[in-house]
């Protein structure tokens, strides 16, 4: 494996080769970010800077260390409030080195635990200057001493005694590197910390491409006599001079140093310095302006100062090289030609022409009378023969030299010059008494006029398509011109900028879009902004590199479009271009280099070389709030809210310090949210009134190369209210289940309690109708027995002494007498069963109808039984029942002079239901019998039983009584 020495020289030297004609001087431009206490810094003295494995940045500044992830900066006494804070915040140096940030301030050493968040402050570590850390092992030193302490347990290893002061130390494999203003020092730690000293050179560790090494610049009067194993570890590079070198760093193949108040960049293929002076790039302030440099894991240089903050140079903001001419009013380029050694020869505006050579020197030339120049035409013979015409003059140029005027013509105004296939197309305006003409004058090799042209158009360019045609665009669209017949004919309808021909297709630039054209003149492809995503549809010129890309510039910046992939890249001033602004003739194309001019000068454009990085771009949230208040803790993976604080926001941050504005946040809660919703550079996420349940918040980012970040998940949880909780629902079923038992116990007892009550008032009843019969039996019915013996006595003794008369109404006392008891026997009878089956009560009713049929013998009876011979009825109940039952039948033997008398016992759909129904004479029950005394007693008979009784009859239609009782109801009754 080639040693990193070997390496960096193979790649410098490759680099040498293949590159582009690097462009020295002052005329190339650089893109700087600055970041001061104006962005946020808490101070304008930077005097340290490292990341952190999340890609955040830790800046030691003169009052505190900032944390920034590119979004915000952050002081670390902020962040971490209530905490031991270190001894000093004049941060002179700090280093992130697993999980913890080793700082050297005013006190000496300090570390700080990031996890654990806790800071270690050691007597024995105060008034260490500074420090460095290598395999676990951290160096400290303090002018003639070196301490070494190991990272795992924080204790001591060695101590050694120099015989110099140093103020620099730096680690690298098994060697340290000590610096001071005389004497560079190298101590081999295998030798037993044997001292190399070194003479005229300056010595680093720098990180160069995730890796550190040292490097040592040199005069030519450096004398290595450092072994070859330690030697071979070392990259140098030979300078002419070392003196005020405060400090230098190696990036992107160049030695970027800073001195006393200029800052240079040390190209290594032409071996020499190039000045960048600071009043161009950064303000100059004092003679300690640059203090240091740093790169992050993206290769972003940083440039931090002691006075005005940090500056970031980042290839993402200087893809293209910049050429710019020092004089401000001579960089707005109307059109560019490449000479044959890669010098640059611009048109401008502002008038002249200016020479960029390779080696970094230009030259602007005036002639007497120039003005603005509109256009460069090479000669057929050589690029380096061209001409260039202004206002009213034509110039011819020959090996960078002027060599004549061939026209000049006050009267004329030169439009263009085109090269076409075997001549040349100059286009002028002629202005005369009868108004202005256009003229297009066909010239051979010589200059000399073949033909000419006169048209009423403005033309704005030209382009011969073949040995019979111009392709000529004026203000209202573009137009075929038959070279020998001068006829035209319209057929685009746009306005071209630029036409030009590649692979067989013609591209035509115009203020609606790119047209891509056959040779027959037929569209095949339209580039806009709604097709393909351009800028802007103002387009000022288009090339096509090697690989076939489209490069647009517009007056928004340049596009590349690369019609298989459908893919658009779009580039601002934010990537280094001059300027989003481009103009018509101001483009060249030589093999990989595109060259696009503007109004701020030049961009060459190495195709083989875009600056793409395809780092996987880092993501992390932050600023996690609930209701827009309560913050929590960023290094969580989930979060649990309360039903009633169901609000959460949070920033997604992606670690990108130079365009962040071109990156594309996408984000999605599942599941209420089923694809990613793309917030565009809106870093920020709400989600308001959440429900109850579980969610997973996922997010990435695409960064401006289309690199896609990984999918990060957030999960939360939204509690439920307490009613909807686990143990509310077990604790309310515990409750119902409590009252339900305690309902039921309570209805228990309370039946119960009916119960016994109607168990005691039917013993009460029941006493009382043993009473009652008793009563009836002893006294009553002795009585009316007594009473009827009597009778029977006395019908005997005076029966034929009486008239007829007396025995009438003897006889009809006697039979009433006979039917009081007889209904006295019948109560007893009932008032003495406890329990009566229907199928008793039926015959009870049947020998009733007997007893009374001599009432009218001539009726018919008859019965009709669909009944449950299980049903039992109540006395109480039986009597009233049996009462109704004898009213009816009694008034239809009476009354009803009817010839069949039907009496129905059923028991249907948990009722009784008995029926007397007559054929007899009927009568009519609203004005006959209205108050009958046995109709109203069969009622209200029926409301003590909770009976229904329905009685109908009409003159002639007989009579229907029908009584209908619930079961139910009946085995409740007492």
């Amino acid at each position: 494996m080639l040693s990193i020495r070997r390496y960096i020289l193979i790649v410098l030297a490759t680099y040498a080769l293949v590159s582009i004609p690097e462009l020295y001087g002052q005329i190339v431009q650089y893109n700087f970010l600055n970041f001061n206490s104006n962005n946020g810094l808490s101070q304008n003295s930077v005097y340290s800077i490292d990341q952190d494995s999340i890609g955040r940045l830790w800046i030691g500044t003169a009052n505190d260390i900032n944390i920034w992830d590119g979004h915000e900066f952050k002081m670390y006494s902020d962040i971490f409030k209530g905490t031991k804070y270190l001894k000093s915040k004049n941060i002179k140096k700090l280093t992130l080195y697993n999980n913890l940030c080793i700082v050297s301030n005013d006190f000496g050493i300090e570390i700080i635990d990031i996890v654990k968040d806790s800071i270690l402050t050691r007597d024995e570590f105060k008034a260490y200057q500074t420090f460095d850390v290598n395999k676990n092992l951290l160096y400290i030193l303090s002018d003639t001493i070196i301490e070494t302490i190991s990272l795992d347990n924080l204790k001591k290893i060695n101590k050694v005694q120099l015989k110099n002061s140093f103020y620099t130390i730096f680690a690298f494999d098994d060697f340290l590197y000590l610096y001071n203003y005389d004497k560079p020092t190298i101590i081999d730690l295998n030798e037993k910390y044997k001292v190399y000293s070194l003479k005229n050179c300056r010595l680093k560790k720098v990180k160069y491409r995730k890796t550190f090494i040292p490097i040592i610049i040199h005069t030519k009067d450096f004398n290595n006599t450092l072994p070859a194993e330690i030697s071979s570890k070392i990259h140098y590079l030979e300078t002419q001079s070392i003196e005020d070198i405060r400090s230098f760093y190696l990036y992107n193949d160049k030695i970027w140093i800073a001195q006393e108040n200029e800052l240079y960049i040390y190209q290594t293929n032409p071996g020499r310095y190039l000045k960048i002076d600071k009043s161009e790039i950064l303000p100059t302030f004092s003679r300690l302006f640059v203090y240091d440099f740093f790169t992050d894991y993206k290769d972003n240089l940083y440039i931090y100062t002691n006075i005005n903050g940090f500056y970031i140079f980042s290839r993402d903001n200087n893809k293209f090289i910049h050429i710019k001419n020092p004089n401000s009013s001579l960089n707005m380029v109307k059109c560019i030609h490449l000479l044959s050694d890669s010098t640059i020869v611009t048109g401008l505006y502002g008038g002249g022409l200016i020479y960029y050579y390779t080696n970094g020197n230009y030259k602007n030339i005036i002639l007497p009378g120039m003005d603005a120049i509109w256009d460069i035409e090479a000669s057929f013979e050589s690029p380096d023969n061209f001409y260039a015409i202004s206002t009213s003059s034509l110039y011819y140029f020959e090996n960078k030299k002027f060599k004549k005027i061939l026209r000049n013509n006050p009267n004329i105004n030169f439009l263009n010059i085109t090269k076409g296939i075997n001549n040349y197309f100059l286009t002028y305006s002629v202005t005369n008494k009868s108004g202005k003409k256009i003229i297009i004058e066909r010239i051979d090799y010589n200059f000399r006029t073949l033909d000419k042209y006169e048209t009423d158009l403005y033309i704005l360019n030209v382009f011969q398509k073949d040995f019979h045609t111009l392709l000529c665009s004026s203000f209202d669209g573009v137009y075929t011109i038959d070279i020998n017949t001068g006829t035209k004919r319209k057929f685009l309808s746009n306005r071209a900028q630029a036409i030009m021909r590649e692979n067989e297709l013609i591209y035509i630039s115009t203020n609606e879009g790119l047209f891509i054209l056959d040779d027959q003149l037929t569209i095949k492809e339209v580039i806009t902004k709604k097709t393909h995503n351009i800028s802007d549809n103002f387009i000022y010129a288009t090339l096509i590199d090697l690989d076939g890309n489209i490069w647009i510039s517009t007056n928004r910046g340049i596009n590349v479009v690369n019609l298989k992939s459908k893919k658009t890249i779009n580039y601002n001033l934010n990537d280094g271009l001059q300027a989003n602004e481009f103009n018509t003739n101001a483009y060249y194309k030589n093999g990989n280099l595109l060259y696009f001019g503007g109004v701020n000068g030049i961009n060459i454009i190495n195709t083989e070389n875009i600056y793409n990085n395809q780092l996987k771009p880092n993501i992390y949230y932050t600023n996690v709030l609930v209701d827009d208040e309560i913050e929590l803790k960023n290094s969580i993976d989930s979060i649990t809210l309360n039903y009633s604080n169901n609000t959460i926001s949070l920033s997604v941050r992606h670690i990108n310090f130079t365009s962040k504005e071109k990156s594309e946040y996408f984000h999605k809660l599942s599941p209420i949210e089923s694809n990613f919703i793309n917030t565009g550079n809106n870093n920020f996420i709400r989600y308001t009134n959440l429900p109850q349940g579980s969610y997973t918040l996922e997010f990435y980012v695409v960064n401006q190369y289309g690199e896609k970040s990984d999918i990060k998940k957030l999960f939360i949880k939204v509690l439920p209210p307490f009613w909807k909780t686990w143990w509310f629902y077990t604790l309310a079923i515990l409750s119902i289940l409590i009252m339900i038992s305690g309902f039921i116990i309570y209805l228990y007892e309370r039946n119960r309690q009916k119960i016994l009550l109607r168990y005691e008032v039917q013993k009460n009843l029941e006493n009382e109708r043993m009473r009652i019969s008793r009563e009836l039996h002893d006294n009553l019915g002795a009585q009316l027995s007594y009473m009827i013996s009597q009778i029977d006595l006395f019908t005997e003794k005076y029966f034929k002494i009486l008239n007829d008369d007396d025995r009438l109404k003897l006889k009809k006392l006697e039979k009433v007498s006979k039917e009081a008891i007889q209904t006295i026997r019948e109560t007893i009878w009932l008032l003495n069963s406890k329990k009566l089956s229907i199928e008793q009560f039926i015959d009870k009713t049947k020998q009733y109808v007997i007893s009374i049929r001599e009432l009218n013998e001539s009726i018919e009876i008859e019965y009709y039984e669909n009944v449950d011979y299980s049903i039992i009825i109540p006395p109480t109940l039986a009597i009233n029942l049996f009462r109704i039952v004898q009213e009816s039948i009694t008034n239809s033997l009476k009354h009803s002079r009817g010839n069949r008398i039907k009496i129905y016992f059923e028991t249907l759909n948990n009722k009784l239901k008995i029926q007397i129904i007559d054929d007899g004479v009927g009568f009519n029950l609203n004005t006959e019998f209205l108050d009958h005394y046995g109709l109203k007693n069969m009622k209200a008979r029926a409301d003590e039983i909770n009976a229904s009784i329905v009685i109908r009859s009409e003159k002639l239609n007989g009579t229907l009584v029908e009584i209908e009782i619930d079961l139910h109801q009946m085995q409740y009754a007492t």
